[in-house]
């Protein structure tokens, strides 16, 4: 009997503890997820991403829910771009998030776009999105394409209101809202309290999108198309090293681009859209080869020909991040060069740039919420 009880407990123990990593690997307790204009009181769960959507009727109290139209319809596309809501009558129309976590949590915010042609006019809107009564950025979208726009922002009330504002542009619309609850420690700007809009998240070496589950915040990794280089991958895991707060996914970090001329460098670049904008950079990197003995991969980073760091060593399979900020150029070349003493060619695994924004936040009072 004695022998039967041990054998219980400990089956229970794995039962409990396999409960318990499955809810590790899934857990949504930080994530709202919103569906703009599928019919009110529904809800389903994505099969490519295993996320689950509500309907918007909970968060707003204005808008018609539409449909794209079916020539703007395939496969590929997400199914939260099939639906949207649009907004003919008044000037401003705002949706209200209550993360259950509250204020003084920072949060990724992304708000997702797609006309799809969806009132046949073939004609596009453009509008303003706020955070509350902050601009947050101008929607400018295509016939054809789906736009996402995304902010990183330390919430300074228990509310959050994303607005979507009429300019005279055509009516605005939305496809999707999604907010996703980060740890305190990442996209950090604790000296100025600033807000974070994403102006690229790439992920080098592959061409597949990676997000959530295999980036438990959900962030979006997107591949990019570049010349002249050499995809490199890696099937074993990348640990986190202790230069990186920002939690990169080792589906990200396994994965890298190197010149295909061995000593020739690396080049990613980019146009501002404003001469004064500037740029939050962080560069991750990881070794993923296995290098003998007397092999070496070491590079400088250089920004519009400038020496800006190095020498950097990429750490075995381990992910270390390079942080730093600059503006004042209509256009930027990030150029990594190997140095004399490397006998390897540079590499890079992954590149996010933000460009950081002063909100004032004036909807400290909660119960005024609902008056925007």
């Amino acid at each position: 009997m004695a022998l039967f009880r041990s054998f219980y407990y400990v089956l229970m123990l794995q039962v409990a503890l396999t409960i318990a990593m499955v809810h590790a690997q899934d857990d949504q307790s930080g994530f709202i997820s919103i569906d703009c204009g599928i019919t009110e009181g529904s809800d389903y769960t994505d099969k490519r991403t295993g996320i689950n959507y509500v309907s918007d009727a909970g968060f707003i109290d204005s808008g018609i829910n539409q449909e794209i139209s079916s020539t703007s319809k395939y496969d590929t596309l997400d199914i939260q771009f099939s639906t949207l809501r649009s907004f003919p009558q008044n000037t401003r129309n705002c949706y209200t998030l209550r993360p259950k976590q509250g204020k003084g949590n920072r949060y990724l915010i992304r708000a997702r776009f797609n006309y799809g042609n969806y009132d046949l006019k073939g004609q596009p809107p453009k509008f303003d999105l706020y955070l509350g009564n902050d601009p947050w950025s101008r929607v400018n979208v295509k016939v054809s394409s789906a736009t996402d726009y995304e902010i990183i922002h330390l919430a300074s009330s228990d509310y959050i209101y994303v607005c979507l504002v009429n300019i005279g542009l055509g009516n605005p619309f939305i496809s999707a809202l999604e907010l996703r609850l980060l740890d305190s420690t990442m996209y950090a700007d604790d000296k100025n309290l600033r807000s974070l809009t994403l102006s690229a998240r790439t992920n080098f070496g592959t061409s597949k999108i990676v997000r959530y589950a295999d980036d438990k915040y959900d962030r979006i990794w997107y591949p990019i198309a570049s010349t002249n280089t050499k995809d490199i991958q890696t099937s074993s895991p990348i640990s986190l090293g202790s230069s990186t707060k920002e939690s990169v996914p080792s589906k990200v970090m396994s994965t890298a681009i190197i010149p295909a001329n061995p000593t020739a460098d690396l080049f990613y670049s980019w146009t501002a859209t404003d001469k004064t904008e500037e740029y939050f950079m962080y560069i991750h990197y990881a070794e993923i080869e296995t290098l003998e003995r007397n092999e070496t991969r070491e590079f400088n980073i250089y920004l519009n020909d400038a020496y800006w760091d190095g020498p950097i060593s990429p750490t075995d399979h381990t992910t270390s991040t390079y942080f730093t900020s600059f503006y004042n150029s209509s256009s930027y070349e990030l150029t990594l060069r190997r140095t004399e003493n490397s006998t390897l060619p540079t590499m890079l695994n992954a590149i996010e740039l933000y460009n950081p924004i002063h909100l004032q936040q004036r909807q400290t009072d909660d119960k005024d919420g609902r008056a925007l």
